[in-house]
């Protein structure tokens, strides 16, 4: 079969991760795999994962408005016979694809002191709710809370993150590294208690399940797909999106009841391991494609001219003329 994995870039840390996994796993299974990558700006990995040896399409490069976007995207996934999509513009023409095209949408001991927690990944408050690191910062130290906090990552908010951080209290407890390599980052989560994953939303998260592997504990935002992962520990590790005093306060509580920490611990471990290697991931794609290609319908799908495709208020705005013109005029002011 002729898969696309779609996304929106490759932004940093992002090759290697679950796409990564996930391309070389259908790849090896015999199948013919590209990234699609849907954005006018590949990425600043992109020549990285073509030196990988990745196979990648940038159909919208350069192309800086929707309505032009959408169309290019729609046909390049025409020829494909599987389509995984993550996070990307390729959601959007899904009801104007072929009917018989397959379509998957991807839903990341307590006694040292001090505590120690990371953060570690894109630095984009839009989807990872960065901003939100020095209220937690300000939570935990007003708990008088002895801890040590690791950002690693880089990203298009990471001034932003840095100067708020440097206004709030406790931020002398904090070290920001910037983009660190794929091993450094596996220590850092290695040698932490906790890691923080406040997302407004994920696919499937690499971070989450290394965390998991390598003993941190999550302490995670608390949208659907990460109640998923974490199965009964969820309850006891997902918070309320923007509230950075219930991150403190489970912080504070596991680190003071260490039989339920290392409880946590081994049941997070021991569900990675039995439900989340690289192997049962792949597996299970493989084996939800070939159910679904058996039971596909392709009267269900019907394809929608593209000229009747109905898009929510946001992206209909930016098919907009006045948003084309909006955006011609920034450029403008930009050179």
């Amino acid at each position: 079969m002729k898969i696309a994995l779609c996304v929106s870039s490759l932004p940093l840390s992002g090759v290697g991760t679950s796409i990564g996994i996930i391309l070389s796993g259908l790849s090896n299974a015999g199948h013919e795999v590209d990234v699609v990558i849907t954005s006018w700006d590949p990425g600043s990995d992109f020549e990285r994962a073509k030196r990988d040896g990745w196979s990648i399409k940038c159909c919208c490069e350069g192309v800086r408005f929707l309505k032009e976007r959408l169309r290019r995207t729609l046909e390049c996934l025409s020829c494909y016979d599987v389509i995984i999509n993550n996070h990307s513009v390729a959601q959007l023409v899904a009801p104007c694809l072929p009917s018989d095209i397959i379509r998957i949408s991807v839903m990341r001991g307590i006694n040292d002191s001090p505590i120690r927690i990371a953060y570690v990944g894109w630095l984009r408050n839009r989807d990872k709710n960065v901003l939100l690191l020095p209220e937690i910062v300000a939570c935990l130290y007003k708990h008088n809370i002895d801890f040590f906090l690791t950002i690693a990552g880089d990203g298009p908010d990471r001034r932003v993150l840095e100067e708020k951080m440097d206004r709030v209290e406790g931020k002398s407890r904090v070290a920001m590294l910037g983009e660190v390599p794929r091993g450094e980052a596996r220590d850092i989560l290695r040698k932490s208690h906790f890691t923080l994953i406040p997302s407004f939303y994920e696919g499937l998260s690499n971070v989450m399940l290394e965390t998991m592997a390598l003993g941190s504990v999550p302490i995670a935002s608390n949208i659907a797909n990460f109640q998923w992962v974490l199965g009964d520990a969820a309850a006891k590790l997902q918070v309320p999106i923007s509230s950075a005093d219930a991150y403190a306060k489970w912080i504070v509580e596991l680190a003071a009841d260490t039989k339920e920490y290392y409880k946590i611990q081994g049941y997070l471990r021991e569900r990675q391991r039995t439900m989340f290697t690289p192997e049962k991931t792949i597996n299970g794609y493989l084996a939800l494609i070939t159910k679904l290609k058996t039971h596909h319908r392709a009267k269900n799908f019907a394809s929608v001219p593209f000229d009747k495709l109905i898009l929510p208020g946001r992206y209909k705005r930016q098919c907009a003329v006045w948003w084309r013109c909006l955006q011609i005029a920034r450029d403008c002011l930009r050179v």
